[in-house]
Formats: structure tokens, C-alpha cells, sequence
């Protein structure tokens, strides 16, 4: 009963798993479907190809995209409207999302950045340059602000 009860964009990691397996035994077109299918239904587009850790969370998941190569490590949340892409249609390189993340709101993250652990990305940023380790970004462009709790220019990482 709690399965119907629960939102659908909830299930997008079951969702994701589905269409990585399909992917990766060459069912290409299958996974395109169901990625379709489910973005038809929640707003979420995870594109087949893309890398999802095990314990990723999509909190309000409406409105997410996420790019063909991306990568999103484990532990990380990610908030509504959020887009990892690439920088053109010609680029074909998208970011690198390390172990527990924070994407609030609206975040773009455009191109082949890597963003470090434990970093935070404040809402309505646009990254389009690598984040360290431990850093709190924000603004258009992003820039680092702050940094969380044992991390920073004169700390070292935990």
C-alpha cells in the first residue's frame, strides 16, 4: 500500500538501475524507452549511460536532467531542476559529481568539471569550473564561498 502512497520520483533510483541494465546488455533502445516513459511521468530525465552511485538520493525530484556521461557518487543529493550537462551540443563531456554532494535548487552543472567530495552547490548556481573538495559554491558564475566543516585552504581533507 505505501508503494502506491509513495511518489513516484522516489523510484527514480529503482528506475535508474532498470535502465543502466538494459543499457549496459546493449538493449540501448529499451533503456531510451523507459527513460522516455519516465520522464513523461516525473519530469526526470536520467539519460542511459549516465554513472549513479548506490545511495544517491533526488530530493523533490521534478525536473532533473541528467547527461548522457555523467557521474554522481555515492551518498551525494540532488534537488529539484537540477541539470548535469555538457557545455554544447558538440561537447560531449559532462561533470563528475564526487561522494556526498549537495545540488540544491535549480544548480547547472555545464561541462567536464569535476566536483569534489563533500562539496556543496548552492541553488540557482552555474558551475562551469571544477570544485574542490569540501567547498560551498554559489552564484552565476559559481564561486567558492565557504567551505564545510574540516575542509579549506589551510585544513587537510578527512
Amino acid at each position: 500500500m505505501i508503494d502506491r502512497i509513495f511518489p513516484l520520483w522516489r523510484r527514480t533510483p529503482r528506475v535508474y538501475r532498470l535502465m543502466d541494465g538494459l543499457h549496459r546488455a546493449g538493449r540501448r533502445r529499451s533503456a531510451l524507452v523507459v527513460s522516455e516513459v519516465w520522464k513523461a511521468l516525473t519530469g526526470t530525465e536520467i539519460m542511459p549511460g549516465a554513472r549513479i552511485d548506490e545511495d544517491v538520493s533526488f530530493i523533490h525530484g521534478q525536473a532533473i536532467v541528467i547527461g548522457e556521461s555523467a557521474t554522481i557518487g555515492s551518498g551525494s543529493r540532488i534537488w529539484h531542476q537540477v541539470t548535469l550537462g555538457a557545455a554544447s551540443r558538440h561537447d560531449t563531456s559532462m561533470p563528475i559529481v564526487g561522494r556526498n554532494v549537495y545540488v540544491y535548487a535549480g544548480a547547472k552543472l555545464i561541462g567536464g568539471i569535476t566536483v569534489g567530495d563533500h562539496a556543496s552547490i548552492g541553488a540557482n548556481a552555474v558551475v562551469t569550473d571544477d570544485v574542490p573538495d569540501g567547498a560551498i559554491v554559489a552564484g552565476i558564475p559559481a564561486r567558492v564561498v565557504g567551505w564545510n566543516d574540516g575542509f579549506g585552504p589551510d585544513e587537510p581533507a578527512t
